[in-house]
């Protein structure tokens, strides 16, 4: 349990750097105003400035504050279940992807990944995501030119930089641990297009009480922008089993975003940066085909339950990894 004692420190630290500051920020500003009734303009706004600087270091510590006591007790949980946790013998570490095999379906999934990225700037005006500071998560359902569809997004304020917050991010996506539930199989590539990943998997979808088999496959790319990275991964998802209800008779598509970027109160001193996911899902459905009202309403609780959970679990992991790189320095 050597971490708790590190996180201990850690937290000790960010208290003591709290104090410290506003002892030393408390007699910077005294020094500046003078004893005397006399005070200039030129002090008043440096007494300003200090209390702006104050106000930044506190915000930064206190976020600092949260993420390890977060991080502490998502360990205990991790070591917990860790001890409880059998082996998984049904999922082969990793193959190699036959791309021409399945050419036609990575073709048209490549050409899905394009229109996403491009869309980009539409997504995040649609949802307010190109000008959101704050901290929000949100579900809703949309309707676009394609019909209705599910969007998921969350919005996070993180006290790391650019640089940082976006390798971390890439990291993540063209891993493993984005995968939750049972994977029973997976097989994935490296194209010869820099930053992207091609990958066909099995997996068991968990939902509340609702659990399917699926096969997936995905197309995860990152993009590097002047100003911001995006990460944009898409897939289709078909299931195992197609008599089982209501989850055999559909298939569906999804898209998904990962937006970094500095946050407006970001300084060179005190680096700040915005973590945007966004989760788009769509059934598909055939024209002339009539559909079970119930079946469909089951399905999209589902995928809509099921897209929740994964950005909350991207988001916190993703700080996760941040946090215990800022840990071991």
């Amino acid at each position: 349990m050597a971490f708790l004692a590190d996180d201990d420190d850690a937290f000790e630290a960010v208290l003591s750097f709290v104090d410290d500051f506003a002892t030393d920020d408390a007699s910077s500003a005294a020094a500046a105003c003078g004893a005397g009734p006399m005070v200039d303009e030129k002090s008043e706004r440096e007494n300003v400035r200090l209390k702006l600087i104050l106000a930044s270091q506190i915000k930064v510590a206190k976020s600092l504050e949260s993420l390890l006591l977060k991080r502490a007790q998502q360990q205990i949980a991790e070591c917990s279940a860790s001890i409880r946790k059998s082996v998984d013998e049904g999922c082969p570490s990793r193959h190699t992807l036959d791309f021409r095999a399945d050419a036609s379906d990575f073709q048209e999934l490549l050409q899905y990944l394009n229109a996403t990225y491009n869309e980009v700037d539409a997504v995040l005006a649609a949802n307010g995501l190109a000008w959101m500071e704050m901290t929000q998560r949100d579900v809703q359902m949309r309707e676009g030119v394609n019909g209705m569809y599910l969007e998921v997004f969350s919005n996070k304020e993180m006290p790391f930089g650019l640089h940082a917050t976006a390798e971390a991010t890439w990291n993540y996506f063209k891993g493993s641990k984005k995968h939750r539930g049972t994977l029973y199989a997976k097989a994935a590539q490296n194209l010869d297009t820099p930053y992207t990943i091609i990958e066909h998997f099995s997996k068991e979808l968990v939902a509340g009480n609702s659990s399917t088999d699926v096969r997936i496959k995905q197309i995860v790319r990152r993009y590097v922008e002047a100003d911001r990275e995006v990460v944009v991964w898409v897939a289709s998802i078909t299931p195992v089993d197609i008599t089982q209800t209501p989850f055999g008779g559909f298939t569906s598509r999804h898209r998904n975003y990962a937006v970094i970027k500095r946050a407006r109160a970001s300084t060179p001193q005190h680096e700040l940066s915005l973590l945007q996911l966004v989760s788009h899902g769509m059934l598909d459905t055939h024209t002339g085909t009539i559909y079970d009202p119930k079946y469909v309403r089951a399905l999209t609780d589902f995928l809509l339950n099921d897209a929740a959970r994964n950005i909350k679990a991207d988001q916190q992991l993703i700080e996760n990894v941040l946090m215990d790189q800022m840990l071991q320095h």
